[in-house]
């Protein structure tokens, strides 16, 4: 899809492990009890940090597309 904003993609893994894409939210909720931020946080990413990569993430992108990460981790230090 080539898109670099929040995403989450939701989808259903039958008996013999193949994936169907049931849907790909493009605006996934964001309240610190919402879907997407708990996935990061089962990562290790609080709710804080989370907001400080997306944040840092949008600076940027908004300086220079070139300077853009494909990958919301590759924006940060040590990632």
């Amino acid at each position: 899809m080539n898109k670099r904003a929040p995403q989450r993609v939701d989808f259903f893994v039958d008996d013999s492990g193949a994936a169907t894409v049931n849907e790909v939210n493009t605006f996934p909720g964001f309240t610190s009890n919402s879907q997407y931020p708990r996935m990061w946080q089962a990562i290790g990413l609080d709710y804080a940090d989370l907001l400080n990569k997306l944040v840092t993430t949008g600076l940027v992108c908004r300086r220079s597309a070139a300077s853009c990460p494909s990958r919301l981790l590759a924006c940060m230090p040590g990632e």
